[in-house]
């Protein structure tokens, strides 16, 4: 079965190359760290970024308008960085997309824990700028990338629930 008949069956498109095209959505309750990030992304051409302070107004943004990139705060309050990104898994309204948690230091345990949330990469706090523009790639070209038949079959799976 070759890469075409696989996107056909599931009525899959080929995602775009990586680029500044791409809509990132910030879910941050620092507004110090927000604005530096969504700032750093647009000064470096990308015109789609959105930022908000907590899970609640992250997920409705996401069911308003979905996000290539994900980029989820271990530290919020209310629903935490796990709930959200659960519930953008769940969420059949929602498209998902790259996930990228942003983290204080992680423990052993913690790194166990957040792993079967199908996280496409993690950056820790204090944020290197260079290091989000890496890390936005990376998730992207994991998450998307047109050999990945593992993303396929995850959309397919959710498709078929």
């Amino acid at each position: 079965m070759q890469l075409q008949d696989i996107l056909r069956i599931f009525r899959l498109e080929e995602v775009d190359p990586f680029g500044t095209q791409l809509d990132v959505l910030i879910i941050e309750p620092q507004n110090e760290v927000r604005l530096i990030i969504a700032q750093f992304l647009q000064k470096r051409g990308f015109g789609n970024v959105r930022a908000v302070r907590d899970g609640i107004s992250g997920i409705n943004e996401l069911r308003r308008k979905t996000a290539d990139v994900l980029i989820v705060s271990n530290s919020l309050e209310g629903p935490v960085a796990k709930d959200v990104i659960m519930e953008v898994r769940e969420d059949k309204s929602i498209e998902r997309r790259a996930i990228i948690l942003l983290s204080g230091p992680l423990s052993k345990k913690d790194l166990i824990l957040i792993g079967d949330l199908g996280l496409d990469a993690i950056i820790l706090k204090p944020v290197v700028l260079t290091e989000v523009l890496t890390k936005i790639k990376l998730a992207h070209d994991n998450y998307s990338h047109h050999r990945n038949l593992e993303r396929y079959f995850e959309l397919a799976k959710l498709e078929l629930r």
